[in-house]
């Protein structure tokens, strides 16, 4: 069974991806806890008020954001303040209840932009810890508590980023119990829950994720923004032993969080105190901060555009 299978996002979107079937797929590996930008080439930016700042290509983009980078918390091996982490169903306990209790915490203190910002952070920083997997390769990876220091994880590695600022300062807390490949996707879970509308998202957690010290060792293994289905075929399924559907309910994701000019190249530059008024602005769809298939409706309604699909995206 492969690891990314176990990918809290994973089943997640599972739940609200519009007409993708999934086969039910068995969870070993680990241990049972009983406990309660990117869009593929042909379309168009333009269509959710999203574009390119800089007249750059995505190439050139991610070089120059490449030269940005400096290596942080997040793209280095996780240390412990409190010194080892010792992993048992008596820590993991503990530590689900308390990091939970936290976590909303931290949204019911949070303003509505806020609040989309974390719910995208935690969600992709838990895809992008288990999509630097290859089923073909010796290292497997997958979730691993590390993230490599490249251009693709712009975003979730700079200083000052809340992958950095506000997630990992919270595993600190509890990082004697519980590993930071286990927190992150904890975390995703919890996101997923929190964003979901119908407060009935209840996700199955398993804990056991072993983090690494070779963070960079999955470089170049996410999806690029723009290729299409090629890189699709690629990533999710050639990489992580996916299906296009499974793709499909992947970037449902999107749904939650915004775009970063400074970490993507995309979208508008407006003032932080201006999206805050406008927090549809370099998002997805309408609502940001509700875990939702809204995604998927934003590019059914928009199949009229001229901008939204190509031949060469078929």
């Amino acid at each position: 069974m492969m690891i990314f299978n176990l990918l809290v996002v994973f089943m997640v979107l599972r739940e609200v991806a519009i007409a993708c079937p999934f086969a039910n797929k068995p969870t070993t590996g680990l241990r049972s806890a009983t406990l309660a930008d990117d869009m593929p080439k042909g379309i168009s930016f333009l269509n959710f008020g999203l574009f390119l700042t800089d007249s750059l290509s995505t190439d050139d983009m991610h070089r120059k954001l490449q030269s940005k980078i400096i290596s942080s918390k997040t793209s280095a091996a996780p240390v412990c303040s409190k010194g080892k982490t010792v992993v048992s169903e008596a820590n993991m306990r503990i530590a689900y209840r308390q990091i939970k209790a936290e976590f909303h915490e931290l949204m019911e203190r949070s303003a509505e932009f806020a609040q989309s910002n974390i719910l995208g952070s935690a969600l992709r920083l838990a895809f992008h810890d288990a999509g630097e997997i290859d089923i073909t390769s010796k290292d497997k990876l997958g979730p691993d508590g590390c993230l490599s220091n490249t251009s693709d994880n712009a975003g979730l590695i700079e200083e000052g980023t809340i992958a950095v600022t506000v997630i990992e300062p919270m595993w600190q807390k509890y990082c004697d119990k519980i590993s930071r490949a286990d927190f992150w996707a904890l975390l995703g879970k919890l996101a997923a829950e929190r964003g979901d509308p119908s407060h009935s998202l209840n996700i199955p957690f398993q804990y056991g994720r072993k983090d690494t010290s070779t963070c960079n060792s999955g470089v170049g293994r996410l999806p690029k923004a723009q290729p299409g289905l090629s890189e699709y075929d690629r990533v999710f399924v050639k990489q992580m032993g996916l299906t296009i559907a499974d793709a499909v309910a992947l970037i449902g994701a999107h749904t939650v969080g915004h775009v970063h000019p400074d970490h993507s190249g995309y979208g508008s530059r407006e003032d932080e105190s201006y999206l805050m008024l406008n927090i549809a602005d370099n998002a997805w769809d309408e609502s940001p901060d509700v875990f939702d298939n809204e995604y998927y409706k934003s590019l059914l309604l928009e199949v009229k555009s001229q901008y939204l699909f190509t031949v060469k995206s078929c």
